[in-house]
């Protein structure tokens, strides 16, 4: 099983993934800012404004937890035109920033998230996981990434976060009969299976089991709905069942 990236580190790298989508967007023409995003229905433009709204309620979050807030900061909306956005994304840059430095290293605290409450480590690799994923969403629409080259350090956060332990978080469906995903990368490797009534480690108790296998970066854009099994950075034992993952799975 894959481990996540130390605070230190997560903390580093979320802040150059926003440093790195600041640097993308503010020089983009008209046709750059429609460009339509993987994620459906959403264009760099729209993609570039969840990012500044989240990005300051996520650094938001982290202020709180320094004062043991266990309430998370409500939904926010960022103006639509273009500076607005580029500004709210380097406003949040720069909120992040500040809370990063007084945090600490106290493992103990609890990030109270829009997503949900999360231990620190656990918060900033999730940060690192929201940026990485959509600094690679609108360098993918605008031409600037192969498909499957996520940078190692957000390969690696999303694979230890997602892959390495959050997956039955995500399950939101029944499986009909007892079987199981086994996704193995570069790093290391995971099973979840369905056995009795829900979703759960390992896979000793089904039928058959569909492994996936990939680079830690496919894996990790598979996971995240990015890619698809047919993808040819992948290779699936069960191309069927491969393909119905995100049924189970749909987040994040």
């Amino acid at each position: 099983m894959s481990r996540m990236l130390e605070q230190d580190t997560a903390a580093a790298v979320a802040l150059e993934e926003l440093d790195a989508i600041i640097g993308i967007v503010q020089g983009l023409d008209d046709s750059g800012w429609v460009r339509q995003t993987v994620c459906e229905g959403w264009d760099v433009a729209a993609l570039a404004r969840h990012v500044a709204a989240v990005a300051w309620q996520q650094s938001e979050s982290f202020h709180r937890a320094r004062l043991n807030v266990t309430a998370a900061p409500s939904f926010l909306e960022i103006a639509p035109d273009r500076d607005a956005i580029v500004d709210g994304i380097a406003a949040a840059r720069g909120h992040l920033a500040a809370a990063f430095g007084m945090l600490g290293a106290d493992a103990r605290r609890i990030v109270p998230l829009p997503f949900g409450p999360l231990p620190v480590v656990f918060a900033v690799n999730l940060v690192v996981l929201e940026y990485g994923l959509h600094r690679h969403d609108i360098e993918r629409a605008l031409g600037l990434s192969d498909d499957t080259a996520l940078r190692r350090e957000v390969a690696a956060a999303i694979f230890g976060f997602v892959v390495g332990g959050m997956l039955q978080v995500f399950a939101t469906k029944r499986a009909e009969a007892p079987v199981a995903y086994r996704l193995v990368g570069e790093s290391g490797s995971t099973a979840i299976e369905w056995h009795g009534d829900r979703w759960q480690p390992g896979d000793a108790h089904a039928d058959v089991v569909c492994e996936i296998t990939g680079s830690d970066s496919a894996i990790a854009l598979f996971a995240t709905g990015r890619i698809d099994a047919s993808d040819a950075a992948l290779v699936c034992s069960e191309p069927t069942l491969a393909g119905s993952f995100k049924q189970y799975f749909p987040g994040p």
